[in-house]
């Protein structure tokens, strides 16, 4: 069977233990980040007198800019999770295996909040408008996605690399990649009303299906 590739520039990082402490928790998580999301969510319901084609612009610039803050935890996801099936089906070279726990290491830093570019997406700033709401709401479910779901699936298969049959971290794995899946869709569907409102295609979002379909 040939060997997986893996791309050796990745950012580098302190290690994390696989299973997330309290403070790493979905509902902690959700719950410290609405002192920052509300910010934005007033600045979404105050009267607005743009034109339309200004909304779209702002739109366009919004969905962009959660795509660039999002794209370093996106590769890391999806590193993780070709890392895990080349664990499973000894794919992955020996050169490739020695590095996986620094590998792991780095993907998960893409995603924590210690990454500046998840900070700069929890961050960003929504201009009111007739589809404000929806893009504040699209920006706190792509933060959502990568700073619990894909973070605690790297942690899951950080410790699956050391000790494959691990039961609680399979479990583990199980629940965030269903609620990578669920966060990925509402994304979606906000997304999908914003442009309803504007009349307008937007950018398409980049989070990417986990774990990847199988090929036919």
């Amino acid at each position: 069977m040939s060997a997986v590739s893996l791309d050796p520039q990745m950012p580098s990082g302190d290690p994390k233990k696989s299973t997330a402490p309290w403070y790493r928790r979905r509902w902690v998580l959700w719950s410290a980040g609405i002192s920052v999301f509300a910010g934005a969510a007033v600045l979404s319901d105050l009267p607005q007198h743009t034109t339309r084609a200004a909304q779209i612009s702002d739109a366009t610039s919004i969905v962009s800019q959660i795509n660039a803050d999002v794209r370093p935890c996106v590769y890391a996801a999806k590193e993780a999770f070709l890392i895990k099936s080349g664990l499973a089906d000894g794919s992955l070279s020996p050169a490739d295996r020695a590095r996986v726990p620094g590998l792991l290491r780095d993907d998960q830093n893409a995603c924590a909040f210690t990454n500046s570019a998840i900070n700069d997406l929890a961050n960003l700033s929504v201009p009111g408008s007739s589809a404000g709401k929806d893009l504040n709401n699209l920006v706190n479910s792509v933060t959502l996605w990568a700073s619990s779901d894909a973070l605690g699936a790297v942690e899951a298969i950080q410790t699956l690399a050391s000790r494959p049959g691990d039961s609680p971290a399979l479990a583990h794995l199980r629940e965030y990649e269903a609620m990578l899946a669920a966060d990925r869709s509402t994304a979606q569907s906000q997304l999908n009303s914003a442009q309803a409102i504007l009349r307008v295609q937007l950018p398409a979002l980049t989070l990417p299906e986990l774990p990847a379909p199988a090929q036919p």
